[in-house]
């Protein structure tokens, strides 16, 4: 399964294009937020449905004595997996954050649930939401660019029988990091999850 993030990572994690992003004429480049676009997409697995419940996304940006964590996405999104195969993804959101060395993103996830033959299990997630699942980042983000980041969800991975129960271990990685064009950032659009119904997704699966 493939998480596609473009906040970019893909933002995904809600609007990173505004135009408090695009510098006037007159201002310093150096000074500009950059933007990054966070999406989500899935690979194929056993189930007929594998629902997750996403409720944040952060970055942490290092400097010389500290890390901290920059919050891209902070609101609850509900995505079937199987949905986001193929290269489809879906939007997370969009994010302003300032230039730096970011080396991890964290993806928190509230519940999971799997639909097989008709019947609907849930998964248990153990400390994802306390801690949140930490991915490998590492990149360096310039001031006033636009980013599109595609994390992979693998949920045929993620998905572990302990006895009678199903677990949830997320294994996530990230996909591709692009920087993106002025026409395309000021294209991108949010498109989120939701409760009753699959996340709709980007039928090229572009970033």
């Amino acid at each position: 399964m493939q998480f596609r993030i473009a906040v970019a990572f893909v933002c995904l994690i809600a609007g990173c294009a505004s135009e408090a992003a695009i510098p006037d004429e007159g201002q310093d480049v150096a000074l500009a937020p950059a933007q990054l676009r966070v999406l989500l997409t899935d690979a194929p697995a056993e189930f007929d449905a594998v629902w997750v419940t996403i409720t944040g996304v952060e970055a942490s940006v290092e400097t010389e004595t500290q890390q901290s964590w920059v919050s891209l996405v902070s609101r609850s999104q509900r995505f079937d997996l199987l949905q986001l195969r193929d290269d489809v993804t879906a939007l997370l959101g969009e994010a302003s954050l300032p230039a730096g060395r970011y080396a991890q993103l964290r993806l928190l996830v509230s519940d999971a649930a799997v639909v097989q033959a008709g019947q609907e299990r849930p998964l248990l997630i153990p400390s994802a939401e306390h801690t949140g699942i930490k991915i490998i980042f590492d990149a360096d983000i310039r001031a006033g660019a636009h980013y599109a980041v595609v994390l992979d969800f693998d949920a045929e991975k993620s998905i572990v029988r302990a006895g009678d129960r199903l677990l949830m271990k997320p294994v996530v990685h990230v996909k591709s990091m692009s920087e993106l064009k002025a026409e395309d950032a000021d294209a991108g659009t949010e498109t989120g999850g939701d409760q009753d119904e699959p996340a709709t997704a980007d039928a090229d699966g572009g970033v």
